[in-house]
């Protein structure tokens, strides 16, 4: 009798093993069809970006395991937009408040000296940050206009905005002017006579450059600049007599 039961059991088991093998190759099967169509698929995929572009880097490669981190840290390729080129700066908060959307600009970019681009202001940070010198600055962009020269991402460029226009003023350097406790004053020249006039006037506007004349001079008038000489001092003698030779 426990004969009998031995062999009974040594049958169940094995018909549990062969049952389980089955699933095991039912199951392996499901895989290896649900891997054949996901390779399918892939072949079958299209990667879009979301704008026409240049790709200039791809983050991995071919047999990459790759976490979510990795996702989010490399990326998977980095396409560039070569035809709406952007420039990235800083400007300082003391000048920040005058800068507005929209804005026209001139870069100009050290590769290029004599190349000026355009462009409009089109982000202003909302939020500064403190850099070495603890000066707070703000992350501004501009996009330039179309342009028939071939920029790269990464050049080293500077914008001047203008963030006040005005037509038709009167304009002279600052060179030009001198600030005393009386007000401010221009050297006018008269070229028939070579005479000079030092007189009063009224600013208004001004860049690093130049300044508005609201009043005191008219168009067409010449003004003297500053010019400042250096050179040796001048050894006077008495009156008639050249300088002393110290005997």
């Amino acid at each position: 009798c426990n004969a009998i039961l031995g062999s009974n059991d040594y049958v169940l088991q094995h018909g549990l093993s062969l049952k389980a093998e089955h699933q095991y190759k039912v199951d392996l099967e499901k895989s290896l069809v649900n891997l054949g169509n996901k390779q399918d698929d892939f072949l079958k995929t299209i990667i879009l970006a979301p704008f026409d572009g240049t790709v200039v880097s791809v983050g991995v490669k071919k047999n990459d395991v790759l976490s979510a981190q990795d996702y989010s840290s490399k990326g998977t390729i980095q396409v560039v937009d070569t035809t709406a080129v952007k420039f990235e700066g800083l400007v300082d908060e003391i000048d920040i408040l005058k800068v507005k959307t929209g804005q026209k600009a001139t870069i100009t970019v050290d590769a290029i000296p004599n190349k000026v681009f355009t462009g409009r202001v089109s982000f202003i940070s909302p939020y500064g940050e403190a850099g070495t010198s603890n000066v707070v600055k703000f992350a501004v962009t501009i996009h330039l206009d179309p342009t028939d020269v071939e920029l790269k991402g990464g050049l080293t460029a500077t914008a001047d905005i203008a963030i006040e226009t005005a037509e038709n003023v009167l304009l002279v350097p600052l060179r030009a002017i001198t600030s005393t406790a009386q007000g401010v004053f221009v050297t006018v020249i008269d070229e028939t006579t070579g005479q000079t006039e030092k007189r009063k006037v009224t600013l208004g506007r001004q860049n690093l450059q130049f300044a508005e004349v609201l009043s005191g001079l008219d168009e067409g008038e010449k003004v003297v600049l500053e010019i400042t000489i250096t050179g040796a001092p001048i050894v006077r003698g008495l009156p008639g007599r050249p300088p002393s030779s110290g005997r």
